[in-house]
């Protein structure tokens, strides 16, 4: 696990200056398309979230927590949802790149929650067994 969070950072880190970069980057590879350099900023902003958070939801598998996924993926539907149809009708494409990256915040969020109960809760039960066997 450790080496894989190690590789997220350095995958996001080397992904940063795209952000700095990403007119020069349209304009030399995609010149049709190089009004979207702000839509790709907006959306490297989720996608370097998802790059660090995500990983984390290994650990929910290793524990068997699945069924949190689950809850993370509902609520993340129910959230994109909602915030889609209040955001996207008045913004257009720049409102629906923000929900996405809203989207992968909240579920980052969700998923450092869930891992931080579930770590929790094994920390917990070691204690008390520590405890036990300390008697």
């Amino acid at each position: 696990m450790k080496h894989t969070l190690i590789i997220s950072l350095a995958l996001a880190l080397m992904l940063s200056p795209l952000y700095f970069l990403a007119d020069l980057f349209f304009e030399v590879f995609f010149q049709a398309y190089s009004m979207s350099a702000e839509l790709f900023r907006i959306m490297l902003i989720g996608a370097v979230v998802t790059l660090l958070f995500h990983p984390l939801y290994l650990i929910l598998y290793t524990r068997n927590a699945v069924h949190w996924l689950t809850l993370i993926n509902f609520c993340l539907v129910a959230f994109s949802v909602a915030l889609g149809l209040a955001v996207i009708p008045y913004f257009e494409t720049h409102g629906a790149a923000w929900v996405t990256v809203s989207g992968r915040i909240f579920a980052a969020i969700l998923i450092l929650f869930f891992v931080y109960r579930e770590l929790n809760a094994t920390f917990d039960a070691d204690r008390r067994n520590t405890i036990r066997s300390g008697e």
